[in-house]
């Protein structure tokens, strides 16, 4: 059995900093690595966009996943379930 796992981002991912000055950058106010944490990631919907200090850092995700198995008779791969998608999968 295999079990194929496909996330894709919309839009996809860019950097919010790209375009930032350095005085921009600064007024940010960045805490030290060890201090970010989830709580401080703010969510849109239930699969993104996130955002942190007003910026996105990334789009809203969608998950897909199938299963796949051998057939017993013909030994050829068929799909075992229909695709499943974000909205039908458990979000923690």
């Amino acid at each position: 059995m295999v079990l194929i796992i496909k996330l894709e981002e919309v839009p996809g991912y860019k950097s919010p900093l790209t375009n930032l000055t350095d005085n921009e950058f600064d007024r940010l106010n960045f805490p030290p690595l060890t201090e970010i944490n989830d709580e401080r990631f703010v969510f849109d919907g239930p699969y993104g966009p996130v955002r942190y200090k007003g910026l996105q850092w990334c789009g809203v995700v969608t998950r897909f996943l199938e299963f796949w198995a051998i057939h017993r008779v013909t030994r050829l791969a068929q799909q075992i379930t229909s695709r499943m998608v974000s909205h039908t999968l458990p979000h923690p």
